[in-house]
């Protein structure tokens, strides 16, 4: 299974209802690999390699990657067709008092009644292929941990850099797979003007709230629309009266039909990471996390709840962050439950027995990976756990998607100083001059999404917390302060 995002992948479903079964021939997979799994026999009633065309035409084309959620063409005027959580923070930060569009929903009429889409990003793909070679050239042997992740980073932004310079409006990114035994260069065109073109109320979108989110069958209305635009050259550019609607080379039709009994069924989409291939004393570690995760998402909230309170324009505001902290809340409380009812725990370390039993089995085996269990397990101990704590407080004081805003934008404009400072390629990814725009647009953008009482506020909330962890946890910076 893939432990990095890959941004593109299959989950294979086939749903068996004749027997009151659902019946799942589960996992994740590229669109590359599907004709390696035997799927005629399972129904599949297309050619696999008609996912994925080189020129744009396979059906993965009409899948696109937007504002980190998925979404599809549906018709050859760029009308987007995505889940209503997906569109919500769009709605939100479009969103006054006297237009409240989160609350009231939006229909626009014509195309010249769309309204922007603050921020998002429509990812079209055009190619994907293995670079494993590539990255594996600027490796030499003998390399310490930190040589050899600046190498790889080198390289990566080397691929990039290569890709991005065919086009205008290109995006690429090099994405690693299989605990980094492949990695694969993704390039997409990059539509930076989305408009909304329909959304249900939100008690239509979000119809049983967090009682029914993460549950099956769900009955709500959780679709919203959009569209892509570009300029009349068919570029990616940013918004602008003259831009056209985008003419995708392929998109769904809508199914007259819903599916039948015994029908074979994908999804294509983009979702995130899998850690199945986690050890036991990774895992356990891991649900320490989540607990951790849930007793400040329910601090959040209450804070936030009692935040929104205080007007409408401070509930606008902070609508998107609520559903945010409200969604994973559910979340995690359902991984915890659901790892205890199925006793992961004790499965893993039966997995983890059974492979130093495998590895035992043999003398060259042995010496590479009969205490590699102990090994992961010594090192999370030492070195791993309180390291990550204390750096897991402090990034999340300061990002901008769990932090209070102006400390994040601060970090953001200190830190970008710092690394324009170093030639491109040697800069963080987010720092180098391929995203100073979205930068200057993220912060531009937060202007819509915080109240300065409020997040003054959080912040002192969030500095309390910190400082009231345990000493091991703590952050030296705010440890110093502390003492101070």
């Amino acid at each position: 299974m893939l432990k990095q995002c890959l941004y593109i992948v299959i989950i294979l479903i086939t749903i068996h209802l004749l027997t009151s079964q659902l019946i799942a021939d589960e996992g994740m997979w590229m669109p590359h690999q599907m004709k390696m799994l035997d799927l005629d026999a399972k129904g599949l009633k297309m050619n696999p390699d008609d996912l994925y065309r080189p020129d744009g035409t396979g059906l993965m084309s009409a899948v696109i990657d937007l504002g980190g959620g998925s979404a599809s063409f549906v018709s050859d005027k760029g009308l987007i067709f995505t889940n209503h959580h997906v569109a919500f923070r769009a709605l939100q930060r479009a969103s006054t008092p006297e237009h409240n569009y989160l609350q009231n929903g939006f229909l626009a009429h014509s195309f010249s009644e769309e309204i922007q889409a603050p921020g998002y990003i429509a990812r079209v793909l055009l190619s994907y292929k293995e670079v494993t070679d590539k990255v594996n050239s600027y490796l030499k042997e003998n390399m310490s941990p930190h040589e050899r992740y600046e190498a790889i980073d080198h390289a990566k932004k080397t691929l990039v850099k290569e890709a991005e310079s065919n086009g205008m409006d290109l995006f690429s990114e090099v994405v690693t797979a299989y605990s980094g035994n492949q990695y694969f260069r993704f390039v997409y065109k990059y539509i930076k003007d989305v408009r909304i073109v329909y959304a249900p109320p939100r008690d239509l979108g979000n119809f049983g709230g967090e009682v029914d989110n993460w549950m099956w069958p769900r009955h709500t209305c959780d679709f919203s629309f959009l569209r892509a635009y570009v300029s009349p050259q068919g570029n990616g550019v940013e918004y602008s009266e003259e831009n056209v609607p985008y003419k995708p080379k392929i998109h769904f039709r809508i199914a007259k039909n819903g599916v039948k009994p015994g029908d074979f069924t994908f999804i294509m989409g983009y979702p995130g990471k899998t850690y199945r291939n986690y050890s036991a004393p990774e895992l356990i570690f891991d649900i320490e996390v989540l607990k951790r995760s849930i007793d400040e998402r329910e601090a959040f909230i209450a804070f936030f709840e009692e935040a929104s309170n205080k007007s409408e324009a401070i509930e606008i505001k902070y609508a998107s962050t609520l559903k945010s902290l409200y969604n994973g809340l559910k979340n995690y409380r359902g991984k915890l439950e659901g790892f205890f009812k199925s006793d992961v725990i004790n499965k893993k370390e039966v997995y983890d027995r059974q492979f130093i039993q495998w590895a035992e089995q043999d003398k060259d085996r042995v010496e590479k990976y009969a205490g590699s269990i102990k090994a992961i397990q010594d090192y999370l101990a030492s070195e791993y756990i309180p390291f990550y704590w204390r750096e897991r407080d402090l990034r999340y004081l300061t990002s901008s998607r769990g932090g209070a805003a102006l400390l994040a934008q601060a970090n953001m404009i200190v830190r970008l100083a710092l690394e324009q400072l170093k030639p491109d390629l040697e800069r963080e990814e987010y720092y180098q001059e391929r995203n100073l725009p979205r930068l200057i647009q993220a912060i531009k953008l937060a202007e819509r999404s915080y109240d300065l009482d409020v997040d003054r506020d959080f912040t002192i909330l969030r500095l309390r917390r910190l400082i009231d962890a345990s000493e091991d946890r703590l952050p030296l910076v705010i440890k110093s302060l502390n003492d101070q």
